[in-house]
């Protein structure tokens, strides 16, 4: 008799972050593909740099992110499109107004694809990259203020050190699953440790432990593997991971309230017993299902 197991389970975990505030901010990387790398002297916050278009030095209060023609920028956390429209000097731009009174202004962008009033997700599409307005070169400019206008803004903030496209957490596991070689449920336990990278090709890696028993059979087994990141919907995302035995899926979503990621978990894992135990490998049976659960652990 052969058996099988499938795993399944809704579980939160809870990424490292915290909301923009007036003490600090944090925002996701408005370019997935290129990532948000250290800026050049030419393309940092400055309050006095030359501008090679108008030929004379210029208070520069943003980041210019070099990215190809074409590549999608989104919204670096959530909130409502306070403008979103094409000036002369800034091209095609994008103003977010976020809930804590902060906003953020992307600029020079080859196609808009908000409008004001709209409600925007962490990680939401709000355009393409290009070069449009007083601007040389393919690049995001981007500008951050924490309260009232940001246009020409005398506050604005250089938001590069707000930039994070790293989470990790770790989750405990606990629950059992009916064994039909054992006819009982059988205890499991694990962990699953995880860090999220969003930047070139957004991928997330982890390492999966599950104890099975103690019963009429233990197995203590674990695996690291990783997987890219797929943009499913505004704010979520997924990653999936399969082999020979499993086939886990992870999927992903912003908490819009503090800035941290949730994940819910799903697994399914098949196995037989050995030939020495009179099982023979008939492949999974339905109805062993194991409901796992976690304490919500983060870091």
């Amino acid at each position: 008799m052969g058996y099988g197991l499938a795993l399944a389970a809704a579980l939160t975990l809870l990424l490292a972050g915290a909301a923009p505030s007036a003490a600090a901010c944090e925002l996701l990387c408005p370019l997935a593909g290129t990532g948000c790398p250290t800026p050049t002297a030419n393309k940092a916050f400055s309050l006095s740099r030359w501008n090679p278009t108008k030929r004379q030095f210029f208070a520069h209060k943003a980041v210019d992110y070099s990215a190809p023609r074409g590549e999608e920028v989104r919204a670096s956390f959530a909130g409502r499109v306070e403008e979103s429209r094409k000036g002369p000097d800034l091209g095609n731009l994008v103003v977010i107004r976020h809930p804590n009174g902060a906003a953020s202004l992307y600029a020079h962008l080859l196609s808009r694809s908000v409008w004001v009033g709209a409600r925007v997700k962490t990680g939401q599409p709000i355009g393409l990259i290009d070069n449009t307005g007083a601007s040389r070169g393919d690049h995001l400019h981007f500008e951050y203020v924490e309260r009232g206008p940001i246009i020409l803004a005398p506050g604005r903030i250089d938001p590069h050190p707000c930039m994070k496209d790293t989470f990790k957490g770790v989750l405990n596991l606990t629950g059992t699953v009916y064994n039909s070689v054992c006819r009982a449920n059988v205890p499991v336990r694990g962990t699953l440790d995880m860090t999220v990278v969003f930047g070139r090709n957004p991928i997330l890696r982890a390492r999966l432990r599950r104890i099975f028993g103690p019963s009429c059979f233990s197995y203590d087994y674990s695996f690291d593997f990783a997987s890219n990141v797929e943009y499913i919907s505004p704010g979520t995302y997924r990653a999936k991971f399969s082999s020979d035995a499993d086939t886990t899926v992870i999927d992903l979503t912003f908490d819009e309230r503090e800035f941290k990621l949730k994940a819910k978990y799903s697994n399914r894992h098949h196995f037989c017993c050995d030939s020495t135990n009179g099982a023979s490998n008939n492949g999974p049976q339905a109805g062993e299902q194991l409901l796992l659960a976690s304490d919500q652990a983060s870091n």
